[in-house]
């Protein structure tokens, strides 16, 4: 095996240790990513609740298609932040979902089922695009 060629004339230069290194904070945009995915697992919750226990015969048939055309709302505003979309539009609309869910579900009297999915799921969305809200950049 060759060994390399020393040139004439080379004179290997000392290297000076810095002290003036600071080392960059990392940001972690773990709020952000999972407020998005409790925004969309309430919503998804709320749209699978709407469809199986609410019959079209009982007494929470109407909380369904509320349930149901709230919870697809939010989960296409909270699809649309992973886009290039403006993000403040889109968290007042999963804002509004989310507390538009929780009102509804106090203030009608659908039952116990219907009150339980829309509150918890409603809180769900509130909660995750507070979570969302509250992380800078992104």
């Amino acid at each position: 095996m060759a060994l390399p060629a020393r040139r004439e004339g080379y004179v290997p230069v000392p290297r000076q240790p810095t002290d003036d290194i600071t080392p960059e904070p990392v940001v972690l945009h773990t709020s952000t990513d999972a407020g998005w995915m409790v925004a969309l697992l309430g919503a998804g919750g709320v749209v699978l609740s709407s469809w199986t226990l609410f019959g079209l015969g009982e007494n929470g048939m109407w909380a369904g298609y509320w349930c149901s055309l709230l919870g697809t709302i939010a989960a296409m505003a909270a699809l649309g932040l992973r886009t290039t979309m403006p993000r403040l539009p889109l968290l007042a609309t999963l804002g509004f979902c989310g507390g538009l869910l929780i009102v509804l579900g106090i203030a009608k009297d659908w039952g116990t089922i219907p009150l339980i999915s829309m509150v918890a799921g409603g809180a769900a969305i509130v909660i995750g695009a507070g979570m969302q809200s509250a992380s800078a950049g992104r």
